[in-house]
């Protein structure tokens, strides 16, 4: 049996892990080779990873904030901030360390309720650690951080938590399951939940067991399911959720092609910014490369990725090139369906899916940019010389798939810019900008605006 335990990476915990999945290991000597035993998040368990595992038996932590087989969420700020509950976080910058996390961000919309989480600005940090560093330096008002991450960064890395405050605690949830391969026998689907209950008597594990705060495992069928995880969830999914008829009534009254006048100079801007990036770090490179990373002076991310030998940017050998530029913002838990988060990992994939089917005599480059750190991105595509507009977005036909299938339910609303870039004179003009508001997979509004 393999063993593959990395949902609690905290420094300091490396040899009471490698001791524990060791140990395990070999009281499972026995089983095939084939049996993997891991553990996951209960949201992605039921989303974009239906179907692959089975529940096998969920931990129960002796930290606070865990009853049993069920744990929460903490309500972090900075120790010196004037925030003491979640009422005071309204239109304040949160921490969220996946976008599809139980802990970190169901949690959190749960703890605050609908209307003070809906005016929140999400900072994707892609941990809980890094959800602590945030609120430690400030750049963040708050997080949602899983109890048992705070509890052991309490004990190994005191650092991210002795400068902040617990100001409330979420709901609880059935805790991280640990699952094996949905095709195990139920022989040695048995043969597992046994070698997790002898772990749990083996004196040699005693110190493993204490530094990782394992006190038991739920192993009875009732609870010992993924469906108790899908109900539970689900009902979550319901409290938050804004009504449809609430939404419309909201796009309705805040979207028109004033707001597209007044957002597309901020957009032109950061385009801009991409471009002078882009261009400063080819022609430093020493060879066009097929993928450059890098990062503005703010900590911004940015990829360049080149499909071809030529590239206008490094070479400067045309005036000026037609481009596209997308701008998305991803929706919130309120605005989604429970459903809908099966097609995130399908967003995760679509960059890669859509730049390997580029073709080079159609685009050129393409720029890919946080908009700000830890939120959400915008993309450049610098087309070819002679290429039209029509023929990228008809050439690829990964790209039209993604426009079709998965945008609508990624994203609250995009703008789509077409226009010139002046390599020359280092400006940018737009002709056209589509501007879509998706709700439920279904363009809900559409606003297009034609520049003179």
């Amino acid at each position: 049996m393999e063993v593959s335990l990395s949902m609690y990476p905290i420094p300091g915990l490396e040899s009471a892990t490698l001791l524990w999945t060791t140990g395990l290991s070999k009281l499972g000597s026995h089983l095939p080779s084939g049996i993997h035993l891991s553990q996951t998040c209960g949201l992605p368990l039921i989303t974009h990873q239906a179907g692959q595992f089975r529940v096998v038996a969920i931990p129960q932590y002796g930290v606070r904030g865990c009853e049993g087989h069920r744990y929460s969420s903490v309500v972090v700020v900075n120790s010196k901030s004037p925030v003491s509950s979640v009422s005071d976080l309204k239109h304040s910058k949160v921490a969220v360390n996946s976008i599809d996390s139980l802990s970190g961000h169901l949690l959190l919309g749960l703890t605050m309720g609908r209307t003070i989480y809906s005016s929140t600005i999400p900072i994707y940090t892609g941990g809980h650690l890094a959800s602590l560093h945030k609120v430690t330096t400030g750049e963040v008002t708050a997080a949602a951080i899983d109890c048992v991450t705070y509890a052991l960064a309490e004990r190994h890395v005191p650092h991210l938590t002795a400068h902040t405050k617990v100001v409330a605690i979420s709901p609880s949830y059935p805790a991280l399951p640990y699952v094996v391969s949905k095709d195990i026998t139920e022989e040695q689907f048995i043969e597992v939940q046994e070698v997790l209950k002898k772990a749990l008597e083996d004196p040699s594990l005693t110190e493993a067991r204490k530094t990782l705060c394992i006190e038991g495992f739920e192993f009875s069928d009732g609870v010992v399911n993924q469906n108790i995880y899908e109900d539970e969830i689900k009902a979550g999914f319901a409290k938050l959720a804004i009504t449809y008829e609430e939404d419309l009534d909201d796009i309705a009254s805040n979207s028109n092609i004033t707001a597209i006048e007044d957002i597309s100079e901020e957009d032109k801007d950061y385009l801009l910014g991409a471009v002078n990036l882009a261009t400063e770090v080819l022609k430093k490179s020493g060879e066009i490369k097929a993928q450059s990373d890098s990062v503005f002076a703010d900590g911004r991310k940015i990829r360049i990725i080149i499909t071809g030998i030529k590239n206008c940017l490094k070479q400067q050998n045309r005036c000026k090139t037609d481009i596209v530029g997308f701008f998305g913002t991803r929706l919130r838990l309120h605005e989604t369906k429970f459903e809908n988060l099966k097609i995130i990992s399908k967003c995760w994939q679509a960059d890669d899916m859509i730049v390997s089917n580029f073709d080079p005599l159609v685009v050129e480059a393409y720029i890919t940019c946080e908009k700000n750190p830890g939120g959400d991105w915008f993309n450049l595509v610098i087309l070819s010389e002679g290429a039209r507009v029509e023929e990228f977005t008809s050439n690829n036909l990964v790209h039209s798939k993604v426009v079709k299938e998965v945008a609508p339910f990624y994203y609250s609303h995009v703008r789509i810019h077409r226009g010139v870039l002046d390599l020359d004179g280092g400006g940018l003009t737009f002709n056209r900008t589509l501007a879509l508001h998706y709700r439920e997979g279904t363009v809900v509004r559409r606003d297009v605006k034609i520049w003179n």
